[in-house]
């Protein structure tokens, strides 16, 4: 089962400072779902560091509104514990929990926000004990961890999404500028999400590019935006590199 290997200091929050940190928290699975028959779903945590760290767990509604990532207050999915310390090399098991039952046939989406919260001095003591770490002692860190989390109601469910994707309506594109800079627009008018690992166009001689900056989540029914650096030819066909690895061709979005 593929583990996410989050490093501390590769997510900061607004307000906090940067610091280079040893410690690292191993996520695993990192894209837990909770199938139309399932209530819940197990997400495990790991501190592989040489100190314990203490771990607040929410989950927000995920919703992607004109091009925008927005998180929302819901009370679908419970978290339980919602609160963890996990000693060095001790894992901890976090379930996942539907309370609400998803609308039937659909897809919903939600994020798992996995948050470090500082401990103190007593409670660290190598760390207290570390010169290096104590020359910075008045300033404190928390790092931030999010996870994608899908549910799916009665009719709807990942293993048909995957096996149906010639079913699945075609991602749509085009390009706007915005800011002095070209936006490509990806619209994604499909009942599931999708997720693009790269974007390429491929010209009328035969010849094709990736287009750097187009990769992430498209919500179902959502439009996201993705600045890039060079411009779409005209003519060009694009085409998406989607989460199976397959490579699906866009169409174009006509207004």
């Amino acid at each position: 089962m593929p583990r996410l290997l989050v490093f501390a200091a590769c997510a900061l929050l607004p307000g906090f400072a940067y610091s280079q940190s040893n410690n690292s928290v191993v996520i695993w699975p990192i894209n837990p779902v909770i199938e139309s028959g399932e209530r819940a779903t197990p997400l495990r945590l790991e501190n592989p560091g040489q100190r314990p760290i203490l771990m607040q767990i929410r989950i927000f509604g995920w919703q992607q509104i004109d091009g925008d990532e927005r998180f929302v207050e819901q009370k679908d999915i419970t978290g339980t514990p919602p609160m963890v310390r996990i000693e060095p090399g001790q894992q901890q098991l976090i379930r996942l929990t539907r309370i609400t039952p998803s609308p039937a046939g659909s897809e919903q989406s939600y994020r798992v926000i996995i948050d470090e919260i500082p401990l103190t001095e007593a409670d660290s003591p190598a760390e207290a004990g570390n010169p290096a770490q104590g020359a910075g002692a008045a300033i404190r860190f928390r790092m931030r961890y999010s996870v994608p989390l899908f549910t799916y109601g009665e009719g709807a469910n990942t293993r048909a999404a995957k096996t149906e994707t010639t079913a699945r309506p075609a991602l749509q594109w085009r390009v706007v500028k915005a800011d002095g800079g070209n936006v490509l627009q990806i619209r994604n008018p499909g009942a599931s999400h999708s997720r693009l690992s790269g974007v390429a166009q491929k010209r009328s001689d035969g010849t094709s590019s990736k287009i750097e900056g187009a990769h992430g989540y498209i919500l179902a029914g959502a439009t996201m935006r993705f600045p890039i650096a060079q411009a779409v030819v005209p003519q060009a066909r694009l085409f998406a590199d989607v989460e199976d690895n397959s490579s699906a061709p866009m169409v174009p979005w006509q207004p």
